[in-house]
Protein backbone atom coordinates (compact mmCIF):
# COMPACT_ATOMS: atom_id res chain seq x y z
CA UNK A 1 0.00 0.00 0.00
CA UNK A 2 1.41 3.38 -1.00
CA UNK A 3 1.66 6.55 1.02
CA UNK A 4 -1.73 8.11 1.77
CA UNK A 5 -2.18 11.62 0.40
CA UNK A 6 -4.51 14.40 1.48
CA UNK A 7 -5.50 17.83 0.22
CA UNK A 8 -4.80 20.61 2.70
CA UNK A 9 -6.35 24.05 2.38
CA UNK A 10 -5.03 27.15 4.03
CA UNK A 11 -7.14 30.28 3.61
CA UNK A 12 -6.41 33.80 4.74
CA UNK A 13 -8.87 36.64 5.25
CA UNK A 14 -6.81 39.31 3.54
CA UNK A 15 -6.83 42.75 5.19
CA UNK A 16 -9.13 41.61 8.02
CA UNK A 17 -6.69 42.89 10.63
CA UNK A 18 -7.11 46.40 9.22
CA UNK A 19 -10.90 46.31 9.39
CA UNK A 20 -12.90 48.01 12.11
CA UNK A 21 -13.32 45.80 15.16
CA UNK A 22 -17.10 45.42 14.81
CA UNK A 23 -16.92 44.59 11.11
CA UNK A 24 -14.05 42.16 11.61
CA UNK A 25 -16.14 40.35 14.22
CA UNK A 26 -19.06 40.20 11.76
CA UNK A 27 -16.83 38.69 9.06
CA UNK A 28 -15.37 36.13 11.45
CA UNK A 29 -18.84 35.18 12.70
CA UNK A 30 -20.09 34.60 9.14
CA UNK A 31 -17.04 32.53 8.22
CA UNK A 32 -17.42 30.44 11.38
CA UNK A 33 -21.03 29.69 10.45
CA UNK A 34 -19.96 28.75 6.94
CA UNK A 35 -17.28 26.41 8.29
CA UNK A 36 -19.77 24.75 10.65
CA UNK A 37 -22.18 24.19 7.75
CA UNK A 38 -19.43 22.81 5.51
CA UNK A 39 -18.14 20.44 8.19
CA UNK A 40 -21.61 18.89 8.30
CA UNK A 41 -22.23 18.99 4.55
CA UNK A 42 -18.90 17.59 3.33
CA UNK A 43 -18.88 14.69 5.77
CA UNK A 44 -16.39 11.93 5.00
CA UNK A 45 -14.79 14.04 2.29
CA UNK A 46 -13.05 15.87 5.14
CA UNK A 47 -10.28 14.08 7.01
CA UNK A 48 -10.63 16.52 9.91
CA UNK A 49 -13.16 19.31 10.58
CA UNK A 50 -12.14 22.67 9.16
CA UNK A 51 -11.28 25.43 11.64
CA UNK A 52 -10.80 29.19 11.80
CA UNK A 53 -7.56 29.92 13.66
CA UNK A 54 -6.30 33.23 15.02
CA UNK A 55 -9.48 34.78 13.67
CA UNK A 56 -8.04 35.17 10.18
CA UNK A 57 -6.80 31.80 8.89
CA UNK A 58 -8.86 28.85 7.71
CA UNK A 59 -7.44 25.33 7.73
CA UNK A 60 -9.01 22.18 6.32
CA UNK A 61 -7.83 18.68 5.40
CA UNK A 62 -9.62 16.59 2.76
CA UNK A 63 -9.61 12.90 1.98
CA UNK A 64 -11.50 13.73 -1.23
CA UNK A 65 -9.93 16.78 -2.95
CA UNK A 66 -12.95 17.22 -5.24
CA UNK A 67 -14.92 18.43 -2.20
CA UNK A 68 -12.49 21.33 -1.85
CA UNK A 69 -14.21 23.08 -4.78
CA UNK A 70 -17.42 23.51 -2.81
CA UNK A 71 -15.46 24.50 0.28
CA UNK A 72 -13.75 27.51 -1.32
CA UNK A 73 -16.91 28.44 -3.26
CA UNK A 74 -19.10 28.56 -0.16
CA UNK A 75 -16.57 30.54 1.88
CA UNK A 76 -16.17 33.02 -0.98
CA UNK A 77 -19.95 33.30 -1.42
CA UNK A 78 -20.53 33.97 2.28
CA UNK A 79 -17.88 36.67 2.29
CA UNK A 80 -19.22 38.28 -0.89
CA UNK A 81 -22.72 38.17 0.61
CA UNK A 82 -21.55 40.57 3.31
CA UNK A 83 -20.55 43.12 0.65
CA UNK A 84 -17.36 43.52 2.67
CA UNK A 85 -15.28 46.55 1.62
CA UNK A 86 -11.62 45.72 0.94
CA UNK A 87 -12.15 42.25 2.41
CA UNK A 88 -11.23 39.18 0.42
CA UNK A 89 -10.18 35.58 0.89
CA UNK A 90 -7.15 33.79 -0.60
CA UNK A 91 -6.63 30.01 -0.59
CA UNK A 92 -3.68 27.69 -1.07
CA UNK A 93 -4.52 24.04 -1.84
CA UNK A 94 -1.79 21.44 -1.44
CA UNK A 95 -1.70 17.70 -2.16
CA UNK A 96 0.68 15.38 -0.35
CA UNK A 97 1.35 13.16 2.63
CA UNK A 98 1.33 13.91 6.35
CA UNK A 99 4.57 14.02 8.29
CA UNK A 100 3.15 11.31 10.56
CA UNK A 101 2.34 9.05 7.61
CA UNK A 102 -0.97 7.87 9.00
CA UNK A 103 -3.57 10.34 10.23
CA UNK A 104 -3.31 10.61 14.05
CA UNK A 105 -6.67 9.70 15.50
CA UNK A 106 -6.93 12.46 18.13
CA UNK A 107 -5.17 15.28 16.25
CA UNK A 108 -7.11 18.33 15.03
CA UNK A 109 -6.24 19.90 11.69
CA UNK A 110 -4.17 22.73 13.20
CA UNK A 111 -1.94 20.16 14.94
CA UNK A 112 -1.03 18.38 11.71
CA UNK A 113 1.88 18.94 9.32
CA UNK A 114 3.32 17.42 6.19
CA UNK A 115 3.86 17.93 2.48
CA UNK A 116 0.21 18.78 1.80
CA UNK A 117 0.35 21.63 4.33
CA UNK A 118 3.72 22.85 3.03
CA UNK A 119 2.29 23.04 -0.49
CA UNK A 120 -0.83 24.83 0.76
CA UNK A 121 1.20 27.48 2.61
CA UNK A 122 3.57 28.01 -0.30
CA UNK A 123 0.73 28.52 -2.76
CA UNK A 124 -1.13 30.79 -0.33
CA UNK A 125 1.91 33.08 -0.19
CA UNK A 126 2.25 32.99 -3.98
CA UNK A 127 -1.47 33.64 -4.49
CA UNK A 128 -1.22 36.80 -2.39
CA UNK A 129 1.74 38.04 -4.45
CA UNK A 130 0.04 37.26 -7.75
CA UNK A 131 -3.33 38.63 -6.54
CA UNK A 132 -5.30 35.51 -7.39
CA UNK A 133 -7.69 33.82 -4.99
CA UNK A 134 -6.99 30.08 -5.26
CA UNK A 135 -3.76 28.29 -6.19
CA UNK A 136 -2.91 24.57 -6.29
CA UNK A 137 0.33 22.64 -5.77
CA UNK A 138 1.24 18.96 -5.62
CA UNK A 139 -1.35 17.60 -8.08
CA UNK A 140 1.17 17.56 -10.95
CA UNK A 141 2.46 20.52 -12.95
CA UNK A 142 -0.27 20.40 -15.61
CA UNK A 143 -3.10 19.90 -13.13
CA UNK A 144 -1.78 22.64 -10.83
CA UNK A 145 -1.63 25.07 -13.71
CA UNK A 146 -5.04 24.11 -15.09
CA UNK A 147 -6.79 24.28 -11.72
CA UNK A 148 -5.18 27.59 -10.78
CA UNK A 149 -6.10 29.04 -14.17
CA UNK A 150 -9.71 27.88 -13.85
CA UNK A 151 -10.07 29.63 -10.52
CA UNK A 152 -8.26 32.70 -11.79
CA UNK A 153 -10.79 32.98 -14.62
CA UNK A 154 -13.71 32.40 -12.26
CA UNK A 155 -12.27 35.00 -9.90
CA UNK A 156 -12.05 37.52 -12.73
CA UNK A 157 -15.75 36.96 -13.52
CA UNK A 158 -16.78 37.20 -9.88
CA UNK A 159 -14.79 40.40 -9.39
CA UNK A 160 -17.15 42.14 -11.82
CA UNK A 161 -20.32 41.19 -9.96
CA UNK A 162 -22.44 43.86 -8.32
CA UNK A 163 -23.71 43.21 -4.79
CA UNK A 164 -27.12 42.38 -6.28
CA UNK A 165 -25.66 39.89 -8.77
CA UNK A 166 -23.70 38.24 -6.00
CA UNK A 167 -26.84 37.90 -3.88
CA UNK A 168 -28.80 36.38 -6.77
CA UNK A 169 -26.13 33.75 -7.44
CA UNK A 170 -25.83 32.85 -3.76
CA UNK A 171 -29.60 32.54 -3.42
CA UNK A 172 -29.88 30.42 -6.56
CA UNK A 173 -27.42 27.92 -5.13
CA UNK A 174 -29.49 27.78 -1.94
CA UNK A 175 -32.99 27.73 -3.43
CA UNK A 176 -32.29 25.90 -6.68
CA UNK A 177 -34.93 27.74 -8.76
CA UNK A 178 -34.90 31.17 -10.35
CA UNK A 179 -38.57 31.66 -9.54
CA UNK A 180 -37.82 31.17 -5.83
CA UNK A 181 -35.00 33.72 -6.04
CA UNK A 182 -37.33 36.18 -7.76
CA UNK A 183 -39.94 35.74 -5.04
CA UNK A 184 -37.36 36.27 -2.30
CA UNK A 185 -36.27 39.57 -3.83
CA UNK A 186 -39.68 40.73 -5.00
CA UNK A 187 -38.74 40.95 -8.67
CA UNK A 188 -39.81 39.18 -11.85
CA UNK A 189 -38.05 35.96 -12.91
CA UNK A 190 -36.82 37.75 -16.05
CA UNK A 191 -34.82 40.13 -13.84
CA UNK A 192 -33.08 37.16 -12.22
CA UNK A 193 -32.44 35.52 -15.59
CA UNK A 194 -30.96 38.68 -17.07
CA UNK A 195 -28.77 39.24 -14.01
CA UNK A 196 -27.44 35.68 -14.10
CA UNK A 197 -26.68 36.00 -17.81
CA UNK A 198 -24.81 39.26 -17.29
CA UNK A 199 -22.86 37.73 -14.40
CA UNK A 200 -21.90 34.67 -16.54
CA UNK A 201 -23.10 32.40 -13.77
CA UNK A 202 -23.29 29.37 -16.10
CA UNK A 203 -19.57 29.80 -16.83
CA UNK A 204 -18.87 29.74 -13.08
CA UNK A 205 -20.85 26.52 -12.67
CA UNK A 206 -19.01 24.95 -15.63
CA UNK A 207 -15.64 26.04 -14.24
CA UNK A 208 -16.39 24.54 -10.85
CA UNK A 209 -17.49 21.27 -12.43
CA UNK A 210 -14.32 21.14 -14.55
CA UNK A 211 -12.22 21.61 -11.40
CA UNK A 212 -14.15 18.85 -9.62
CA UNK A 213 -13.58 16.45 -12.52
CA UNK A 214 -9.82 17.01 -12.37
CA UNK A 215 -9.67 16.64 -8.59
CA UNK A 216 -11.95 13.60 -8.61
CA UNK A 217 -9.04 11.57 -10.02
CA UNK A 218 -7.30 12.08 -6.65
CA UNK A 219 -10.30 11.05 -4.55
CA UNK A 220 -10.19 7.69 -2.74
CA UNK A 221 -12.31 5.11 -4.53
CA UNK A 222 -14.94 5.05 -1.78
CA UNK A 223 -15.47 8.88 -1.83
Amino acid sequence: MGEIHYAAITGDLVASRKAEKAFRAKVQSEILRAIEDLNLDLGQGLARPAVLTAGDEIQALFRAPSRAVKFVQVIKDRLDGLAAPNQDIVFGVGWGALSTGLLPEAASVEQLDGTCFHHARETLTLAKKQKTWVMFQGFGTDNDRTLTSLFELMGAIRAGWTNKQSCYTIDLRELGQRLAVARRHGVSPSVITESLQLSHFDAIINGEEAARLILHHFDPTEA
